[in-house]
């Protein structure tokens, strides 16, 4: 326990932050005072774009940014990458598999 480091920025709990800014969100039908209509996320990464994430949480995140029509961008801080960005990187408990959202 005496070995700690910051995590790197593709360990990061990028869709845990985006699902906080949803559970704002998400209630946009309550008080409507136009100041919660045409959102989008904009998420910002000091990493290149590549992010380990859970394969079930990214489906739930996904869904609830459809249901409420709530789009995404994200700006990457890191040197530009040779692939789209963001691409996550399933963690799944039997295997590892790849898969761009």
């Amino acid at each position: 326990l005496t070995d700690r480091r910051p995590s790197s920025a593709s360990q990061g709990n990028v869709l845990e932050a985006v699902n906080v800014t949803l559970n704002i969100m998400q209630h946009h039908f309550l008080d409507r005072d136009l100041y919660r209509t045409g959102n989008s996320i904009v998420v910002v990464s000091p990493g290149c774009g590549v992010f380990e994430v859970d394969k079930e949480l990214a489906g739930i995140t996904y869904q609830r940014m459809l249901d409420n029509g709530i789009g995404s961008d994200m700006l990457s801080l890191g040197l530009p990458p040779l692939h789209i960005a963001p691409f996550f990187l399933y963690n799944v408990s039997a295997e590892r598999s790849i898969c761009l959202l």
